[in-house]
């Protein structure tokens, strides 16, 4: 489900710092490169090479073809919101251990997002002569570029976290309203998506910048009440939501559903199901970790309310 979204940006105009919180470069700056080619061979390659993307070596052989689709026909929104989602999925499914280089993919991921923002010529301009913030100049695109704003936003949020709270903080406005603008457009975008964010949003802010656990809880059922299937809703809320309430049970209960869970179920993403197993198996085997010590039980598995 994630990460081919990460090795794409690479822009000559800085952000301003926020607080100070670290700065980071915009999409549409990139430098874009122009090359001769068979636009739709390169993009059956690259698309049978995405196929296989339980692979980082097919993975990466995807994000290969789709930049060079990109430098046959730099004004292809789809294909830019597609390396978006590789690089994401790079970073998230094969650099789990790795930060560094975890934070150099969401960077370019959320790049390639704002790339395929601006392949928007109303947008672009806004954006560059007009000076307006993303999040301010969104307001002109259509529900096509839901994809572009979602997966910008995603890894925008994922490089922030990473980069420190400071940097979380300075970000969290852009991301929030980002992700307002995919809720109303497509409230159900990449299985419940929006609400999966705001699950995440309202367990992992303060109370003094608006965290509210009751709301997060709200959010995350609602996510999984229109795709109970999907692995990740369950992986983010055992990472956030359970950890923050200090609730074990929950917790082991979530992942190990996702254990046990069937990762075909959802045929589109079954790499990505596959990595959410990875995840769940990594973090019931640190759970002592992040909970207090307790009397040794045999994990129930728990049904969470898809009301």
């Amino acid at each position: 489900m994630k990460n081919v979204l990460l090795p794409l940006l690479v822009g000559a105009f800085a952000l301003p710092a926020l607080g100070c919180g670290a700065s980071r470069v915009q999409g549409w700056k990139i430098g874009e490169q122009k090359v001769d080619g068979d636009l739709a061979e390169v993009l059956a390659d690259a698309e049978q090479a995405w196929q296989g993307r339980e692979s980082e070596e097919s993975l990466k052989k995807a994000i290969e073809l789709f930049e060079k689709a990109v430098a046959i026909n730099p004004n292809q929104r789809e294909v830019l919101a597609q390396l978006a989602r590789a690089h994401y999925f790079l970073a998230d499914g094969f650099y789990r251990q790795n930060k560094e280089e975890q934070i150099r993919l969401y960077d370019l991921s959320a790049q390639w997002g704002e790339r395929a923002l601006a392949s928007n010529y109303e947008f672009r301009q806004l954006v560059t002569d007009k000076r307006e913030k993303v999040e301010d100049a969104i307001r002109v695109l259509d529900e096509g570029y839901v994809p572009a704003v979602y997966w910008s936003a995603s890894a925008i949020g994922k490089w922030a976290r990473l980069k420190g709270f400071t940097t979380l903080l300075a970000q969290k406005n852009r991301v929030k309203k980002m992700m307002e603008w995919v809720t109303q457009n497509d409230a159900e975008y990449y299985y419940g998506g929006p609400d999966r964010y705001w699950g995440a949003y309202y367990s992992i802010a303060p109370a003094f910048a608006g965290g509210d656990l009751d709301i997060s809880r709200q959010k995350y059922e609602a996510s999984l009440a229109i795709s109970p299937n999907f692995f990740g809703t369950k992986i983010l809320m055992a990472d956030t939501y359970a950890t923050k309430t200090q609730d074990r049970e929950l917790y082991v209960n979530l992942l190990t559903q996702v254990l046990e869970g069937d990762p075909t179920l959802i045929p589109d993403i079954v790499p990505e199901q596959k990595v959410e197993q990875d995840k769940a198996k990594e973090m019931l085997d640190s759970v002592n970790d992040k909970f207090a010590a307790t009397p040794a039980q045999t994990p129930v598995i728990a049904s969470v309310s898809h009301k």
